[in-house]
């Protein structure tokens, strides 16, 4: 089935290192995979920016959610975790069995550039 991706993007207008941009790059594609293979999601919504000296990507969908309590964490998740804290950033997720999910990655903008 169609996902469709809707994507607000002000990147092209910052200076990131190409090695964050590479890892930042991999969180996304893990989480768009993750998001077509168990949300069963119909739209996906990528916002990369910067607030308060914050790089954000948050990206939520519509799909069926899960309950994070009780669901391990998945190789993909901790590849995600593991990526952003490398920039020294943190990962949050949030998200409910039938209300679909968000995922934000918050790095200070200066460790990326």
């Amino acid at each position: 089935s169609l996902v469709k991706i809707e994507l607000e993007s002000e990147a092209d207008k910052l200076k990131i290192e190409s090695e964050a941009e590479m890892e930042i790059y991999k969180v996304v594609q893990e989480a768009l995979m993750n998001i077509i293979k168990h949300a069963k999601a119909e739209n996906v919504e990528i916002h990369i920016g910067i607030i308060d000296e914050e790089f954000q990507v948050i990206i939520e969908d519509d799909g069926r959610g899960f309950d994070i309590e009780n669901t391990r964490n998945g190789l993909g998740m901790s590849n995600m975790q593991s990526r952003i804290e490398k920039l020294k950033g943190k990962l949050i997720i949030d998200s409910k069995l039938g209300r679909g999910t968000s995922i934000i990655a918050e790095i200070p903008y200066k460790q990326l550039i």
